[in-house]
């Protein structure tokens, strides 16, 4: 072995690579020193893992759900019926084979979600219930069944070991499924479980502050990066000619009494240009390793990684070869000592390796060490073990061959590996994800770049979120473990970030007061750099943002889906706000998620099960990581809610709230096609919400468990149903139109009226609902106004010029009863949008457009005039959309 001490450093070098500068005083915990990992209770863990079974079963993802089950999982009969097609027990096997009960009648998957009902602990033992929930188009009522999983935990490794009522319900809901008429089946929605015919209410992109954050190397020494510049400064010396890949060994201990902490930080760093490993301890030398006699010299190491043991494994790309050095000597003195190597005769160009723990980072029994060739364009699988190494797999890229694959990492949740490979290939810009079953590989995922892109290393964190640096677009791309892109950190300079690779830090962590060592991720990494006088590495930080976030209506306008985007695992708390008064008005409750896409369904209630009024509303949230970083409170833009009023008529008065005369009964049953309102001669409902610019529809359903009775449906003194016969057959009515004459007060009364028969007026169901909802044109919002307007009044529009929305308010004074008109054109005098055309009552208005047309079309920039028009008073100003 040849060991060479480059020099002693004084503490502001060895801040340096890796930019962990307060490690080097191990006695300080990595909390106060701004470093992160992820320590989370043993049910918020089994919630994550939760999460990840509803994202395999969705996405119909067996990789993932292989993970996820014991080898001697089994299926117990569930306490409630079982159905036919479930047998007492269910196998491993047959549950993996579970997601091709999940497609839904077009091919594609609905949504699902699991809500935490108990959950008990024993030692490493959780039980938990469920309530499952699939959801289907809307107008299907979701099925839903309890679930029970027993969950046992080895290590870090949670796994399913046993369930009650999980497979079957997978196959009750694939037999409502096949059970829906094909005209209906075409109605089933895809991923979001909404209808395909949905109204798109919001949709926004946050800036994202948090995901990725560039720190400083050394704050306190004015250090914001590593550069070539900064390590002749500090030590005359260039340090590296052309640095690789780099990968950091550390080692913490915490105890329960002084000094409570103790840490090790090795760093290493491949050089190919000088054929050495530089690495150093940062309270010490920084040294180099460059091969010895016996193993022969280093030519152009490339890639490396180690275990938690302190074995190190590099990529001696010019031998075709993989070295095997371990981390040896006293703790303020370590340094490398070559153990073997293999490859030799087999491989061609290895250019990267990777530590896999086989879900077991401190049993050695399993280890593997993956290596990507580029001379064979494969990547290679070695079990290493003390008793040898041994090839067991490889995989050429099937049908798509590798052209270039540059590297590769293992597949992670909750620190420890997964049977998830990825292989980035600079060749095919891309990205590609597979699975080992132990014996083969296949492909299950892929990430395709653009054409320029060029994508140098992959490398994976705590929870398998993968970081891809591509060195053309000088970008890292951070995705999830399924490949779905989450949020990218872009060059902010000209000559800023041009990565080479990025590696999240990993640390072996024992615990003195539980006896446990864990192997964890922390919230922070590094980019290594082209190694330049500008440039060379610089820490990240790792946090959480809500990426995207949309709000959607069905078709039917009864039910909310918001879906978000979190770029980390995290906990989401959200709800809905009055946009006048800002009062929550529902609640949802909080969850542990995995990073991607996040669907929470509303069906428009407040907290009291009361159906909420029309209006404007908006979404706050917050994310808390699993690092303890939290989001800070945010508000989404206001949103209109379209009025919708659903009457279980004869149901408790909080579900039938609006009933104005006759009486509750459920003497025919519970279900809502059972309790009626009735009333000797005519049954009253009232509803003094409506706005008279709008158009209304109404439907209901009548049934009489008492005598046969002749009625009709009336608005205000208006019949919109003729007389028909209602006995204990079902009888329901289309969506009717209201007439606009019978709500020009604000307020309207649909009546049940009886013509003839024994029996009383009777109705079961009654909907209420705004007609022909345009999401793209909300009415005027009324604004808070201290005094009622004297006249007419039309401000100009702000901002100005705008893009994408601007705002425009107008007043309509008292005593006017006439319609007004608020409207769009452009310069040569064309009708664009008609944004208010209706009565409306007294007050101070404000409406947005958002740059479109009548059709929902985007128009061009430019200069735009506004016109108000209100019986006689007329006034136009001037604007301008810029993009």
């Amino acid at each position: 072995m040849n060991r060479r001490t480059i020099t002693f450093l004084p503490l502001a070098l060895l801040l340096i690579l890796l930019s962990v500068n307060g490690w080097a005083q191990s006695h300080l915990s990595p909390q106060r020193l701004g470093f992160h990992r992820a320590e989370l209770p043993a049910t918020v863990e089994a919630q994550l893992l939760v999460d990840r079974l509803r994202v395999a079963l969705e996405k119909r993802d067996t990789a993932m759900l292989a993970d996820l089950f014991a080898p001697d999982y089994i299926e117990v009969e569930s306490s409630q019926k079982v159905s036919s097609m479930m047998a007492s027990v269910v196998s491993r096997d047959a549950m993996l084979a579970a997601p091709a009960l999940f497609l839904s009648a077009n091919g594609r998957s609905s949504s699902l979600s699991f809500k935490w009902s108990t959950v008990a602990e024993n030692g490493s033992e959780l039980q938990v219930n469920l309530e499952a929930k699939r959801f289907f188009a809307s107008g299907f009522a979701p099925t839903q069944k309890e679930v029970f999983l027993r969950m046992v935990r080895t290590g870090q490794r949670w796994r399913i070991v046993e369930s009650a009522g999980l497979y079957d319900f997978l196959a009750q809901s694939s037999a409502a499924l096949s059970e829906l008429s094909r005209a209906d089946a075409q109605k089933i929605a895809s991923v979001a479980g909404v209808a395909a015919k949905e109204y798109v209410l919001l949709e926004s992109t946050p800036a994202l502050q948090r995901s990725i954050v560039r720190k400083p190397v050394a704050e306190n020494l004015g250090i914001e990066r590593l550069t070539k510049t900064v390590t002749q400064q500090k030590l005359g010396k260039k340090l590296f000619s052309l640095p690789s890949d780099a990968t950091l060994f550390a080692r913490l201990e915490q105890f329960n009494s002084p000094p409570y902490f103790s840490g090790t930080y090795i760093q290493l760093v491949t050089d190919p240009a000088w054929n050495r490993v530089v690495y150093g301890d940062y309270e010490n030398s920084i040294k180099a390793y460059d091969g010895g006699l016996t193993e022969g010299k280093l030519n152009r190491p490339m890639g490396i990684d180690h275990d938690s043991r302190g074995y190190v494994y590099v990529a001696d790309t010019g031998n075709n070869r993989v070295l095997v050095l371990q981390l040896t000597g006293a703790t303020n003195d370590l340094a490398l000592r070559y153990v073997t190597s293999f490859g030799e005769g087999e491989l061609s160009q290895p250019y990267d390796v990777v530590w896999d723990d086989r879900a077991t980072p401190f049993d050695t029994i399993d280890d593997m060490v993956w290596v990507v060739e580029q001379g064979n364009r494969r990547l290679s699988g070695y079990r290493v073990q003390l008793s040898g190494v041994q090839k067991i797999v490889e995989y050429a890229g099937g049908e798509n061959a590798f052209e270039r694959p540059t590297s590769v990492a293992v597949g992670r949740f909750n620190g420890v590996c997964t049977s998830e490979i990825y292989v980035s290939d600079a060749g095919r810009n891309r990205v590609v994800r597979l699975y080992f079953d132990g014996t083969t590989l296949r492909q299950v995922g892929r990430y395709q770049g653009k054409a320029e892109a060029q994508f140098e290393s992959v490398a994976s964190d705590h929870w398998g979120n993968i970081f891809i640096t591509d060195r053309s677009l000088r970008e890292i791309i951070k995705l999830n473990n399924r490949l779905e892109e989450l949020t990218t950190l872009p060059a902010e300079l000209e000559n800023d970030l041009t990565p080479l690779r990025f590696e999240p830090v990993f640390a072996s962590v024992a615990l003195a007061q539980t006896g446990e060592t864990l192997w964890s991720g922390y919230n922070q990494g590094f980019v290594l750099e082209k190694w330049t006088e500008n440039s060379g590495a610089q820490r990240l930080e790792l946090g959480i943002d809500i990426a995207k976030l949309s709000v959607k209506l069905n078709d039917v306008l009864s039910d909310v889906t918001i879906s978000s985007r979190m770029t980390d695992a995290g906990e989401l708390k959200m709800e809905i706000l009055d946009a006048v008064s800002a009062r929550p008005v529902h609640v949802f409750r909080s969850e542990w998620s995995l990073a991607g896409e996040q669907h929470a369904q509303w069906n428009r209630r407040d907290e009291n099960g009361r159906l909420i009024a029309p209006g404007f509303y908006k979404v706050s949230y917050s994310a808390t990581s699993t690092y303890g970083t939290e989001l800070a409170r945010l508000e989404s833009n206001d949103f209109y809610l379209p009025l919708f009023y659903y009457e279980e008529c004869g149901g408790d008065a909080q579900n039938d709230p609006h009933l104005a005369q006759g009486f509750r009964s459920s003497k025919h049953g519970t279900k809502a096609e059972q309790t009626v309102a009735t009333d000797a001669q005519r049954v009253v409902y009232k509803f003094d919400d409506v706005n008279p610019a709008l158009q209304y529809e109404v439907q209901a359903e009548f049934y009489s468990g008492d005598a046969a009775v002749t009625q009709r449906l009336m608005v205000d003194d208006r019949e919109v149903q003729a007389a028909q016969n209602v006995d204990q057959n079902v009888v329901s009515t289309g969506w009717l139109n209201v007439p606009p004459e019978t709500y020009s007060d604000g307020a309207v009364e649909v009546i049940v009226e009886k013509v003839g028969g024994a029996g009383p007026a009777s109705i079961s169901q009654l909907w209420l609902r705004q007609a022909n909802f345009d999401p793209n044109n909300p009415p005027a919002r009324e604004m808070n106004a201290t005094t009622v307007p004297r006249e007419f009044e039309l401000k100009q529009n702000f901002p100005n010029p705008f893009n994408p929305e601007t705002t425009i308010e107008f007043s309509v004074p008292e005593g006017f009863s006439d319609v007004v008109e608020l409207s769009i054109f452009n310069v040569l005098g064309q009708r664009v949008r008609t944004l208010v055309k209706g009565n409306l009552s007294t007050g101070r208005y404000a409406k947005v457009w958002n740059g479109t047309g009548d059709r929902g079309e985007k128009v061009a920039s430019g200069v735009y005039f506004y016109k108000f028009s209100a019986g006689g008073f007329t006034q136009t100003r001037k604007l301008l959309l810029m993009k």
